[in-house]
């Protein structure tokens, strides 16, 4: 697994794997937010979960900025 620094700054990242080479991963956030998925290629999963951390964060900042 790459490090543990491509992992946005809160955020926790947990896996099982769930059969098989079949893997669910979950990115909690300490605020609340999650983004989850699951399937057989670790490394895209993980890639998906930092990625949807990010747009998640990205929202907020955006939200916070027109208010």
């Amino acid at each position: 697994m790459k490090n543990a620094r491509d992992i946005p700054a809160s955020w926790k990242l947990t896996y099982e794997e769930v059969s098989n080479g079949v893997y669910k991963m979950r990115l909690t956030w300490e605020r609340g937010p999650f983004v989850e998925t699951s399937g057989t290629d670790f490394e895209g999963l993980r890639a998906w979960c930092i990625e949807s951390a990010r747009n998640i964060e990205d929202q907020l900042r955006r939200k916070d900025l027109s208010t």
